[in-house]
């Protein structure tokens, strides 16, 4: 597109027998890279995740990433729904 989005909403893929620790670790490496170039200022970007250490690592890369809500759905599964503001532009 020629133009940035104002959100994502995503469920991220598990942890499964087919891909590797690596294959997991490039493929949210990769997500949280590509977002900052697709969204917009001040954009959302709803996530639910099984790999909560996964998302705060690759968040913990950019500063434009600010968790605004981290909710269990489910402990005993590791299931979890971040709610992510992306801010670019720093304001006084």
């Amino acid at each position: 597109h020629s133009y940035q989005f104002d959100e994502i909403f995503t469920n991220m893929p598990i942890r499964s027998g087919r891909k590797t620790e690596e294959e997991m670790e490039l493929l949210y490496s990769r997500f949280f890279k590509k977002a900052l170039e697709v969204l917009k200022d001040e954009a959302v970007m709803i996530l639910y995740t099984r790999d909560k250490e996964l998302v705060l690592k690759e968040m913990a890369k950019y500063s434009a990433y600010h968790i605004e809500q981290n909710i269990a759905i489910s402990k005993k599964e590791g299931a979890y729904l971040f709610i992510i503001k992306v801010i670019k532009i720093y304001k006084n």
